[in-house]
């Protein structure tokens, strides 16, 4: 598989399912920023990046990543207002959007400019990957769907109480804005 085809179907995995990261085609050089590994969506953002990356050939060492004492902005951009390594890479994919926005703080503070000079992508599509500068490139997990078929199939139960259960997949989308430096023209 070339590095754009993995870049384009396996980068980040949430459960089983590979989660599309189109915003980072042609990245050669990628980092992680991440909450506490001591989380499980610390874990599981750590586990997938390591497994794409081993799958795909494509070279990552302890440098490659960066953890946060926490999952928020003020975590991310405290780390690396002292490491200032993470402007080496050609993209950073973060485990959320507050992340990305510490991430995108301090490299601006650096004098880097993302989404031209470096690539930045976050996950949750939370509103303030809309009003971030440059716009976040972000992974939808779909909260809200996954909250509305959770209602739904609860009601079923109730109603139903000796119905087989159901399993349900809610398939991620991913935002393309500004900050991976090919955001199409739309009001994301």
């Amino acid at each position: 598989k070339s590095t754009q085809q993995f870049l384009n179907e396996d980068l980040l995995h949430f459960g089983n399912k590979p989660l599309v990261v189109d915003g980072i085609i042609g990245k050669k050089s990628i980092a992680l920023v991440n909450g506490p590994l001591g989380t499980n969506p610390g874990r599981r953002r750590n586990k997938g990046f390591q497994d794409a990356m081993t799958k795909n050939r494509l070279k990552f060492s302890d440098q490659s990543f960066f953890v946060a004492s926490d999952f928020t902005s003020h975590a991310a951009h405290e780390l690396l207002a002292i490491n200032t390594k993470i402007s080496e890479f050609d993209a950073v994919v973060c485990a959320n959007d507050l992340l990305a926005a510490g991430v995108i703080k301090a490299l601006t503070d650096q004098g880097v400019t993302v989404g031209k000079e470096i690539a930045v992508t976050g996950m949750d599509n939370t509103e303030l990957a809309t009003i971030l500068n440059p716009t976040l490139t972000s992974v939808d997990l779909r909260a809200e769907r996954r909250g509305e078929l959770a209602a739904e199939l609860l009601l079923e139960r109730i109603a139903n109480p000796a119905a087989k259960p159901r399993k349900v997949e809610v398939q991620p989308e991913l935002v393309i804005r500004q900050s991976t430096g090919n955001s199409p023209r739309s009001k994301n």
